[in-house]
């Protein structure tokens, strides 16, 4: 039988009129409870050797698809959910029936035409571009509310999605989460923030079409709202660390550009977000990588250093490079020391003596005095940090630096900062 209409979006008038216009008042339950049965019908009958059920699956999806993103804006948030769900089925259905009947079923005994008209449908149900990029439309309504309820039911077809591995319903959507991590709504963001957790541990950031996400997280790390550049910063992590794995050494310098960037950002959430990520990048590397990595924060620290340059009456200081810059250069060397915490790679002395030496510079001309006091207090997590990890060890870690080295770190490791 035909699946029962799903009720109206539109606010009830009057308490005691359900949102389909009925007076039970709990039409919207029954709803939200059929759909909860939705998506096991869709995999069942997906998932069936037998072929006319298969074929139901897929005639079924493609009905509910239209009715579902009608009532994408729907008043209640339980019925958003289980929207957002049976999308996300009626999507996967199309996949599983794609893969049975090229695989399961014998071709030979399907004849050609109808072998090809049922391939040209099935592949249509399993990308779906037009209901996707319909969806993406309607997620900048000029309403804020409607805009807040249909936001709701992309992100949860977001996370089905994002479990199923489906970049091409996932990458319409992420700009939407990216969005909603800064709305001003804390419930909104909560599930913005949940979608956008369920994509970092997605197995589409390993498929080939993943740069597709790395394109529209790296375009959320320039956001104009920090929540949505702390979100941005995180996901990049763990898109990150899923190229590398695949040796994807060019998507990882892009996601490193992007993430130096974000920390010299002007909010300290979003410079810690980054610094997480920074330094899973240091340690997925391989061990040429790795040292090669590192080694360049180094020299672009050392080169963010302040140029003295006294006048005859006053001694200045004076910054080839601005504020942002350097600080963005102090916080990544910080990040490469901390991503060892109870290790002394051979690039960790001297990142601590480049750090000491920022930590005593104060003033500079191109914006940096403005970012001197959170430079110093990247340095200061950074010693404070390797001081708790390194306490107990200190007498084996020493010997690894040089009597120079032990000296230029005396003054920072100083009063409360003892490592002896």
């Amino acid at each position: 039988p035909p699946p029962p209409a799903l009720p109206s979006s539109a606010p009830p008038p009057a308490p005691a009129a359900a949102p389909n216009g009925s007076s039970s008042g709990s039409s919207w339950a029954l709803a939200a409870k059929w759909l909860v049965v939705a998506p096991a019908v869709l995999a069942e009958l997906g998932d069936s050797r037998d072929d006319a059920a298969r074929r139901a699956a897929v005639a079924v999806a493609d009905g509910l698809r239209a009715p579902l993103l009608d009532a994408a804006g729907h008043n209640f948030q339980a019925v958003r959910d289980r929207i957002g769900q049976s999308l996300a089925a009626c999507y996967a259905v199309g996949r599983r029936v794609l893969f049975c009947f090229f695989f399961l079923r014998p071709v030979r005994h399907v004849p050609p035409p109808r072998r090809r008209r049922d391939a040209v449908r099935l592949t249509q149900v399993r990308e779906a571009p037009e209901d996707v990029q319909r969806l993406a439309a309607m997620l900048d309504d000029a309403d804020e509310d409607a805009r807040r309820r249909k936001r709701e039911t992309a992100y949860g077809l977001l996370r089905h999605a994002s479990r199923a591995g489906k970049v091409s319903i996932v990458a319409p959507l992420v700009d939407a989460a990216i969005d909603g991590c800064a709305d001003a709504k804390q419930d909104h963001q909560a599930l913005a923030a949940q979608s956008v957790g369920t994509l970092m541990a997605s197995p589409a950031l390993r498929l080939d079409a993943a740069p597709i996400l790395g394109d529209r997280l790296m375009r959320g790390a320039s956001h104009a709202k920090w929540r949505s550049r702390r979100a941005a910063a995180a996901a990049l992590g763990a898109y990150a660390a899923a190229r590398a794995c695949l040796g994807d050494a060019a998507e990882c310098t892009k996601v490193a550009q992007a993430l130096g960037n974000l920390l010299g950002d002007d909010t300290s959430e979003v410079r810690d977000a980054a610094t997480g990520s920074f330094s899973v990048m240091a340690v997925i590397a391989a061990p040429a990588q790795r040292d090669a990595f590192c080694q360049a924060q180094l020299d672009r620290a050392k080169a963010a250093l302040p140029i003295r340059r006294p006048p005859k009456r006053k001694k200045t200081a004076v910054v080839d490079v601005s504020g942002a810059q350097r600080l963005g250069a102090v916080t990544a060397l910080g990040a490469c020391v901390l991503a060892y915490p109870y290790d002394v790679p051979a690039h960790v002395p001297a990142s601590l003596v480049a750090l000491a030496r920022h930590s005593h510079t104060t003033s500079s001309s191109n914006g940096g005095a403005r970012h001197a006091a959170a430079v110093r207090e990247a340095v200061r997590a950074t010693f404070a940090e390797f001081k708790r990890t390194h306490a107990e060890t200190w007498d084996f870690v020493r010997p690894l630096f040089s009597s120079e080295e032990l000296d230029a770190l005396a003054d920072i490791l100083s009063a409360g900062d003892y490592l002896v």
